[in-house]
């Protein structure tokens, strides 16, 4: 039997100044990711009519956008730094079933919500910028 997924446990985690070492800086509400495989043909007139691709030829791109609530700790002030910067920095996002995704991103987006008597939330897209690493829950 199937079981759904809990779509707003996603925890967006960032490489403290101790290499290997990340803090939760926010808990999103919701989510959504975009991974694309770009591809590579390599047909020629001995495959007949049909296409040939090359196996992991493409470029990959991954793409998340983050919608919650920055968790008050030291380091939602250096995600909001990177987001003006636009700098590559590591950050690692764990799912609710406890899969893990870590490498290099960059903040495409963020936008800051807040209104009289609710807490203030934030809207946060990120691009990888390189090698993302993908560990399945045990």
């Amino acid at each position: 039997m199937s079981t759904a997924k809990n779509g707003s446990l996603v925890l967006l985690k960032i490489e403290t100044d101790t290499p290997g070492t990340f803090e939760a800086v926010l808990s999103a509400k919701s989510n959504n990711w975009t991974l694309n495989n770009s591809t590579v043909d390599v047909s020629t007139k001995l495959d007949g009519q049909w296409g040939a691709l090359l196996s992991g030829g493409g470029t990959k791109e991954l793409s998340v956008s983050l919608e919650g609530i920055f968790l008050d700790t030291a380091y939602d002030k250096d995600v909001r730094a990177l987001g003006y910067s636009g700098e590559e920095h590591k950050y690692q996002m764990v799912m609710s079933n406890g899969d893990k995704l870590e490498g290099l991103f960059v903040i495409t987006s963020m936008t800051v919500t807040g209104a009289r008597g609710e807490a203030e939330t934030y809207s946060v897209s990120l691009r990888n910028s390189g090698v993302i690493t993908f560990t399945p829950a045990p």
